[in-house]
């Protein structure tokens, strides 16, 4: 054996101590954080919702700088036999490598573990007090004239006046302090029942063997199924949220590696051609299942991103789009010239 081999083997239990220690740490600070951030949200108010994000953000920073550690101590120890030209010590130093980086992914997933058991839990249970309250609240509620029962229609998030049937008089109704709270706390359940969509639409970002383009079709789905979500949950907060959406689509559609400018490439133009293609199938999809309201979202965010003149947007806009049609489109892109490698490598 080396000395290089048998030096590098003394230091592997050390190292793996080290990682111990650090795992343990980890546990520790994502075990009080979690508590933490579940008494924050039960306070119910947004502050303290925004606090508990804020705390949990901040143990995310924490196990990147556990991992920056782990990293520093492999580069210190280890580094000095990166090069060295023997086969035993080249396949130990990529094993350890290998190790590290499952430790890092580890290290990550304790504490999103952490949080999303206990987060999911506090989220419904704090959306359930809210809805006991309305529900109390509406079976209460009278007017302050002819004292005759007045209709609570919805859950409120903010006070409001509501007329009496019976009078015409209006009385205002205060919400709770769960009830004021219960817009953050949608819009978190909205996130946790819509969660699938999104893990879809982050599997489609890595997927090779999808056309490029095709996978900002999976973001939309996610977006558009969380407002569906949203919006059954408490149709104030959707119409509040819904005049973003499409914008939000267009500017995160635009930051994406895949791009779909400039025109006239086949690269940027094929890529532009599948995106429609994918939008088109998701708003045939709302339209089978009845969704017409979501139908109309996909229409906005298609929109948002329309070239100049696209026939393909009208034809969407008109409900006249065909699947030949759209092919007929991407066989034109396919003529176009190629872009050059600067701007398409990417691709």
């Amino acid at each position: 054996m080396s000395t290089a081999l048998s030096s590098m083997q003394a230091l592997v239990p050390r190292f793996d101590t080290f990682l111990d220690r650090l795992t343990q740490r980890a546990h520790e600070v994502c075990s009080e954080a979690a508590a933490a951030v579940n008494e924050l949200r039960s306070a119910g108010d947004e502050e303290s919702i925004r606090s508990a994000q804020n705390l949990q953000d901040g143990v995310t920073l924490d196990m990147d700088e556990f991992a920056a550690k782990a990293h520093a101590a492999f580069g210190q120890h280890f580094g000095p036999y990166q090069d060295v030209d023997e086969e035993a010590v080249e396949r130990l130093y990529a094993s350890l490598e290998e190790r590290l980086d499952r430790w890092e992914e580890h290290l990550h997933s304790i504490a999103e573990k952490a949080f999303t058991a206990s987060d999911d839990e506090q989220i419904r249970a704090a959306w359930e007090a809210a809805v006991a309250d309305w529900q109390a609240a509406a079976d209460a509620f009278h007017c302050s004239q002819c004292s005759a029962p007045v209709a609570v229609p919805e859950l409120y998030t903010q006070a409001v006046y509501l007329p009496c049937a019976g009078c015409g008089a209006r009385t205002t109704f205060t919400p709770s302090s769960n009830m004021v709270a219960a817009k953050g706390y949608a819009d978190l359940l909205a996130e946790i029942e819509s969660r699938h969509a999104l893990e879809m639409a982050e599997e489609a970002m890595t997927d090779q063997d999808i056309a490029p383009g095709l996978e900002y079709s999976y973001q939309a789905n996610y977006m558009v199924t969380k407002q569906r979500k949203l919006r059954d949950l408490l149709p104030s907060a959707a119409a509040e949220r819904r005049p973003l959406l499409a914008p939000e689509f267009a500017d995160w559609v635009r930051i994406q590696e895949i791009p779909l400018e400039p025109i006239g490439y086949w690269q940027t133009d094929l890529a532009y051609v599948n995106m429609l293609t994918g939008l088109t199938d998701l708003m045939n999809e709302c339209r089978w299942a009845g969704q017409d309201e979501d139908a109309e979202l996909v229409i906005e965010m298609v929109q948002a991103l329309a070239r100049p003149g696209c026939e393909v947007v009208s034809a969407m806009v008109q409900g006249t789009v065909t699947r030949d049609f759209l092919l007929q489109h991407a066989n034109a892109a396919m003529t176009r010239p190629s872009l050059p490698m600067d701007d398409h490598d990417t691709l």
